[in-house]
């Protein structure tokens, strides 16, 4: 997983780095100076995202749109096993099966009623270790589409923001040099116009 993660933020930067090391030549293109500076804030943000979540914050940052996560619900999909039963039935934690074992250590043995009880919570600890499971899988997935798509739009930006800038070079060029035409044109007429004035008696 690490591996196809690391892939496409290596293209992305060879895509960056390459003009960069060109950027002091004589015939560099100064339209591309620009377009890197957002390339580079996309691809230094893309390699936040690991099978672990985004950097040092975990998944929370990836399940944010859906709301808040209470502290209670939190320890139970994203702690780690042992101060809550997140871990099944046979994992640490207070589970059904450690509080059954612990009545009959007691001496006691649990009352029908108990029985049905320790049954629900035992169905719930499963239900709460495959949702751990399943989560799990789709946070990766998401962190793995905004790992592949922010070199993407690193490269996008280094495209769209070069061509814009090509645009407005040639739109100054061609203005320019209309400027220099009709310019020219304005004073060869003049001087037409002022030679037969000046020949008359």
């Amino acid at each position: 997983m690490q591996k196809l993660l690391a892939a496409p933020l290596v293209i992305g930067l060879l895509f960056v780095a390459t003009p960069a090391a060109h950027a002091q030549s004589p015939g560099s293109d100064p339209c591309g100076i620009p377009a890197r500076t957002p390339a580079r804030a996309s691809l230094a943000e893309s390699m936040l995202y690991t099978p672990m979540g985004v950097g040092p914050f975990g998944w929370a940052p990836l399940v944010a749109p859906w709301g808040p996560v209470d502290p209670a619900g939190g320890a139970a999909i994203f702690g780690p096993p042992g101060p809550v039963a997140n871990a099944g039935p046979l994992g640490p934690g207070l589970t059904a099966n450690a509080i059954a074992a612990s009545i009959v250590a007691n001496g006691g043995t649990p009352t029908p009623s108990q029985q049905v009880d320790l049954a629900s919570q035992q169905q719930t600890e499963l239900g709460t270790l495959l949702s751990r499971f399943s989560l799990g899988g789709q946070v990766q997935l998401a962190g793995a589409t905004w790992a592949v798509g922010l070199p993407a739009r690193a490269s996008a930006a280094r495209t769209i923001l070069t061509r814009m800038c090509h645009n407005q070079q040639a739109e100054s060029a061609a203005a320019g040099a209309a400027s220099g035409t009709s310019g020219t044109g304005s004073g060869a007429g003049g001087s037409a116009d002022a030679a037969p004035t000046g020949s008359q008696p």
